[in-house]
């Protein structure tokens, strides 16, 4: 008799909790929808401030990725916010009837219970809405290969700088190499095919070049330069631009970036072009083109390559090839007369 009076008093005690949480649905109706009103305001909320971190880190950033984590999140908040306005027009629809005065009871059963459980999916939102870092830099596409001249021709004399340009920037000492020579040389023909075959090699992920001649306009330098790397600036000041370039060459993801500088006739700043040269990680390597030798010494090249004539024979071949004269054509002397004004100067 005992056992079953304990069982009877434990049962009566469950159904009268059940009773008193199906009664609550009913008489504590306004206060559920009320809290659900309350948490729906402050996922709101939630969500705006994520939206506007994502937002100010595009603005830094410009191109960001949302961490998975974050967009599944903002995914399920917006699913639940339009769930609690469907749910909302059915209790506003309850409401109407005769000013409350008239509900339908079973109607108001279901929407009170409909809304406690909803207000428990928002309050676990809220609670999961607490990230770190809602996004990250999007990682710079790989450029192109350099444009390289159609015409292009290796010869005992080219290939040997070649190669000693690309082992020095393989190097991990190494962080500008400087190559000199006479004007028509082929200096930066030879220092595109470098970048090229470093390139190919995967020694560099990344390879850009400008022209910086002998006044050089730094906006323009910026602009061929990102041009050249498939990236994009959009500001107008030329230390904001160098500021953005710094910020997108740290968030490349990759140390692995040479930057050709063509044509140099002077020493000049990288810092205002925004080239971190020597930066954590080898953040970038120049190869430099000059005329002059004293710009290495001044630029503080690591090695200093220089670029020769050509042979007499290379470039009589190189000029019969650029102007398409074959063994037997008439132009032969022609071409040979010239081979030797120039003095390997093409």
């Amino acid at each position: 008799m005992e056992i079953l009076s304990g069982v009877a008093s434990k049962l009566g005690e469950l159904l009268a909790d059940a009773t008193i949480s199906q009664a609550r649905y009913l008489f504590c109706f306004n206060s559920i929808i009320k809290e659900l009103g309350d948490k729906e305001t402050n996922l709101k909320e939630a969500q705006d401030g994520i939206n506007e971190k994502v937002e100010q880190d595009r603005q830094k950033h410009r191109a960001v990725v949302v961490e998975k984590d974050v967009e599944k999140w903002l995914a399920d908040v917006v699913k639940e916010m339009a769930n609690v306005q469907n749910l909302k027009a059915k209790i506003d629809e309850n409401k109407s009837c005769l000013n409350g005065w008239c509900p339908n009871w079973g109607c108001r059963y279901w929407l009170g219970r409909k809304a406690l459980k909803k207000t428990s999916k928002l309050a676990d939102l809220l609670d999961r809405g607490k990230f770190s870092t809602v996004a990250h830099p999007k990682p710079l596409p790989l450029n192109k290969e350099l444009p390289a001249p159609r015409h292009f021709m290796s010869f005992e004399t080219t290939e040997l700088a070649c190669n000693q340009i690309i082992e020095a920037l393989k190097k991990e000492s190494t962080k500008m190499v400087g190559l000199h020579g006479l004007g028509g040389v082929g200096k930066t023909t030879l220092a595109k095919f470098a970048g090229n075959q470093l390139r190919q090699q995967k020694i560099f992920d990344h390879v850009g070049i400008a022209t910086i001649s002998r006044d050089p306009n730094i906006i323009n330098v910026q602009s061929e330069l990102v041009k050249s790397l498939g990236w994009a600036l959009t500001e107008k000041d030329e230390k904001d631009r160098a500021d953005r370039l710094r910020l997108m060459f740290s968030e490349s993801k990759s140390p692995k970036i040479l930057i050709i500088l063509d044509d140099v006739w002077n020493e000049i700043d990288l810092e205002t072009i925004g080239i971190p040269v020597g930066d954590r990680d080898n953040c970038c390597k120049i190869l430099l083109t000059t005329r002059l030798q004293p710009v290495c010494d001044r630029m503080g090249c690591d090695t200093q390559i220089q670029l020769g004539v050509l042979k007499r024979e290379e470039g009589l071949a190189l000029l019969r090839k650029h102007a398409g004269i074959d063994a037997d054509s008439t132009l032969i002397g022609v071409s040979e007369k010239i081979a030797m004004n120039v003095r390997g100067c093409l």
